[in-house]
């Protein structure tokens, strides 16, 4: 029996549901923290991107709000993929396969970072805000590890 496309709001209810909620709102406060610098002059505000603000000098936040934007891209159209069911529909994927190995990417990838993120917030003193960005995505990044846990247990179907 093939499954239709349908509503599934009770997947923001599940523990798999929870994880991605998390993943998607840290990661947009993590992006606005980590990624965008605001200067008011005369009434004015200008905002920049990381890349062209500092060019060469922070060259390691460049790979954060990499790693950062992508992966809240991949999260929001893997919560689409489960919200509209299309996971069931798809049946020819094995996607508790697939998440689970973007899971461990994720984490390697978010523990990478933010390992760079919080080293160089505090040894170079430089905004207080990236330290509370790293601090978000260590959180992202212990979510990471327990969505991969969830599904190498069997918990997330």
């Amino acid at each position: 029996m093939t499954e239709a496309v349908q509503l599934r709001v009770d997947f923001l209810r599940t523990p798999h549901g929870i994880i991605k909620l998390i993943q998607i709102v840290l990661g947009f406060i993590d992006c606005m923290l980590i990624g965008w610098y605001c200067v008011s002059i005369l009434g004015n505000t200008y905002c920049y991107s990381v890349s062209n603000l500092y060019g060469d000098t922070y060259g390691w936040q460049g790979l954060v709000i990499t790693v950062l934007a992508i992966t809240l891209i991949i999260n929001f159209m893997q919560l689409l993929l489960h919200f509209l069911n299309l996971n069931n529909v798809w049946s020819n994927v094995n996607w508790c396969k697939v998440e689970m190995i973007y899971a461990l990417v994720g984490f390697i990838l978010f523990m990478i970072c933010m390992i760079l993120e919080t080293y160089y917030s505090i040894h170079y003193n430089v905004y207080v805000r990236w330290l509370i960005g790293a601090i978000f995505g260590w959180i992202i990044c212990a979510s990471y590890a327990a969505e991969a846990y969830l599904f190498q247990s069997g918990r997330i179907q």
